[in-house]
């Protein structure tokens, strides 16, 4: 039987297979765990945690200029200026129907961690008024020899979603595509919910207040009434502080696919109202492209996640999202007997938009 290469939440439950009481361990303190599991001995399963990707091999903003909520900047621009104007431009710029992203997953090689980088793609196109097609690429290494995955992580067949690979060279490219309704978050399919959810597409949401308000609770640390409960489960598995969670649930929205002008205004206005708020205006994706990166920074222990949502002030578009992870010096040297090293690395998802 085909397998195809686990993706981070499959590596995850690898290691902490095990349900139990005790307290689950912090999400971005294990993801730094996974990569020392074997990478290709379990099957994938296609479930997303929404959360804030990334490809770039390292982060430099030591000279960027980085403003919150507290004075206004020396050079007397507005605070939060940069949110102000992508509110502005998404109220008056036409939606957006498809879009090309790039995914590039770097674990740096170390003392008992395999070095690798992970390439991705996930596409976007419209195929009538009312439904698009939602499209998943990965490479992978082909298997010196067939691989049985574990009882239970074979990929369930699911209706409305067609899966096919094809060899190039020394790699496999495995295809997933589907279709969804406009008004949808991509993958927010029952094909990416956890297994036995009855839940149906998560669906954005049409009023400006709603979205606002949404976008507000996360920033609380709260969940938002009503929100679906897939995407708030994985919110929450992805984002360890309440900025985080607002930045993830903000890029949801924003990425989907022809999502009314208002409705992507307001969440820029919402997001300029967080106190917690980082911004940097002279931020760059990984093309280069100029931007303004709005910033969450999460610590667990030794553990350190800075995590960028990159957008254009002047179409509003989402440029990229990106977590660049860390850890203190001394940890893995320093740590139990039996637990395993943890990794450092980077994450970047870049898009690039039809029309």
């Amino acid at each position: 039987m085909p397998t195809e290469t686990p993706d981070l939440l499959d590596r995850l439950q690898a290691v902490d297979p095990a349900a139990g009481d005790d307290r689950a361990p912090a999400w971005e303190d294990t993801r730094r765990r996974i990569v020392t599991t074997p990478r290709r001995t379990a099957g994938w399963r296609p479930r997303r945690a929404f959360a804030l990707g990334g490809a770039v091999a390292a982060l430099a903003v030591t000279a960027s200029f980085v403003y919150d909520s507290g004075p206004a900047p020396p050079d007397g621009r507005p605070r939060l200026g940069v949110l102000e104007a992508a509110a502005a431009t998404a109220a008056s710029n036409p939606r957006f129907s498809g879009y090309t992203a790039e995914t590039r997953l770097e674990i740096l090689a170390a003392p008992e961690i395999e070095g690798h980088v992970d390439l991705s793609w996930t596409i976007v196109r419209p195929v009538s008024e009312t439904e698009y097609e939602a499209r998943m690429e990965s490479l992978r290494p082909v298997p010196e020899q067939p691989i049985e995955p574990p009882p239970g992580s074979a990929i369930p067949e699911l209706p409305g979603v067609k899966r096919t690979e094809r060899r190039e060279g020394d790699q496999i490219r495995d295809i997933t595509t589907w279709r969804q309704p406009y008004g949808t978050v991509f993958q927010g399919i029952p094909a990416f919910f956890r297994p036995g959810s009855t839940e149906g597409p998560v669906t954005v949401p049409t009023d400006p207040d709603a979205v606002a308000a949404a976008v507000a609770a996360w920033a609380a640390g709260r969940v938002p009434a009503g929100l679906h409960p897939e995407q708030a489960d994985l919110i929450q598995e992805a984002g360890r502080s309440p900025i985080a969670r607002a930045l993830i649930y903000a890029g949801n929205v924003l990425t989907a696919p022809r999502v009314a002008p208002d409705v992507r205004a307001a969440v820029y206005r919402a997001l300029s109202r967080v106190p917690a708020v980082k911004v940097d205006p002279t931020a760059k994706d990984a093309f280069g492209r100029p931007g303004a990166a709005l910033i969450a920074e999460d610590s667990d222990g030794p553990s350190h996640t800075r995590s960028e949502l990159l957008i254009d002030p002047k179409t509003s578009r989402i440029l990229a999202e990106r977590h660049v992870f860390t850890v203190d010096p001394g940890t893995n040297e320093n740590r139990g007997k039996n637990d395993p090293p943890h990794a450092e690395g980077s994450q970047e998802t870049t898009y690039r938009y039809d029309g």
